[in-house]
């Protein structure tokens, strides 16, 4: 690989480069400040070093060159990849951990998953290179998913970070959260196309009556033993006064994609409009949750994540950008759970 100045003259490598570049996105409080400098200033450094690595593999007399960008995007894919893959893995964490069982190749994790009960659940997995949903029945030991490609495209979040438009944090966001965003939402239409109305075991419909959703809760509480999670797209969760919460609080649910909130000390889990069936926009699920989540999600990122968009088809020179991951997706429903269908 080519020798980058604007980390050499730091006296560092790739890999340590990938490692701040991570933590200055995600977990600032883990940076390991020199001494005599701020952590202001080494986050201003570091976005500095990062911005004048990609200037020397991409800039030619002080503006962008198409020529330098083909001459060394294979070097900016490599350095991206290193940089990116360890935040994504973060973030995937942050936000899939609340409603998912998450395994990640990067950890050492395998693709298996196992089932407790030999009875509690039937898997729905995508599958099949369009994402469609595939129903079989499990009756425990263990299962692997099936793996897909899972792919967003970024247009110019690099050349506004090389610009001194947007920071680092902004790059990383956008391309680590896009990712997220789109597995949550496979993982959350796997999961609703095994709930159904008709099929639940304890079941209301009408006007919200929040002595009767109480009931709910409790029931399924005492049938299963387990603690019940609320379940709803925004529309349905809109009926719920959801608890008081701390100024801390709200900012954990801002960044945590799926977590909703509380209602009377119960969990609450929104899920996306985009992955629900219209006849279910105002349904109340509540499963009981244990340490069987009834999401399952296996990433698997050993090969490489940034890859060239269309670069060389845009007129405007904008760096275009590929991130995939090959991502395994599957849900589970609980032989008992509960829905409450709320009448608009």
């Amino acid at each position: 690989m080519t020798q980058i100045k604007a980390f050499s003259d730091k006296g560092l490598e790739l890999e340590q480069v990938a490692k701040i570049a991570s933590d200055l996105a995600n977990r600032p409080e883990q940076l390991i400040i020199p001494e005599g400098t701020t952590r202001e200033n080494f986050a201003a450094e570091t976005e500095t070093m990062l911005r004048d690595a990609f200037k020397e593999l991409t800039y030619k007399k002080g503006r962008f060159s198409k020529n330098m960008y083909e001459k060394n995007k294979y070097e900016i894919f490599a350095i991206l990849d290193e940089i990116l893959e360890p935040a994504i893995n973060l973030r995937l964490d942050q936000i899939l951990l609340d409603f998912a069982e998450v395994k990640n190749a990067s950890y050492g994790d395998v693709n298996s998953f196992n089932l407790v009960d030999n009875q509690l659940f039937k898997v729905t997995a995508i599958s099949d290179g369009n994402w469609n949903i595939r129903r079989q029945k499990e009756y425990g030991g263990t299962i692997t998913l099936p793996m897909e490609r899972l792919g967003i495209k970024v247009y110019e979040e690099l050349n506004r970070f090389i610009d001194g438009s947007i920071n680092w944090n902004r790059v990383v966001d956008k391309i680590s959260i896009s990712m997220a965003v789109g597995i949550a939402t496979r993982a959350f239409q796997a999961l609703t196309s095994t709930l159904n109305f008709d099929l639940a075991a304890i079941s209301n419909a009408g006007a919200f009556d929040e002595a009767n959703f109480l009931e709910m809760l409790h029931d399924i509480h005492e049938q299963t033993g387990l603690r019940p999670v609320i379940y709803g797209t925004p529309r349905a969760l809109a009926k719920i006064e959801i608890d008081r919460e701390s100024p801390e609080m709200r900012e954990e649910r801002s960044r945590n994609l799926g977590y909703y909130g509380m209602f009377r000390g119960y969990e609450i889990i929104e899920i996306p409009f985009e992955a629900v069936g219209e006849d279910a926009q105002n349904d109340l699920f509540i499963l009981p949750v244990g340490l069987e989540k009834p999401i399952k999600v296996y990433v698997d990122n050993q090969n490489d994540t940034v890859y060239e968009g269309k670069s060389q088809d845009r007129l405007d020179e904008q760096i275009e950008l590929f991130v995939a991951q090959y991502v395994g997706v599957a849900a589970f429903r609980p032989s008992i759970y509960a829905a409450y269908r709320i009448n608009a």
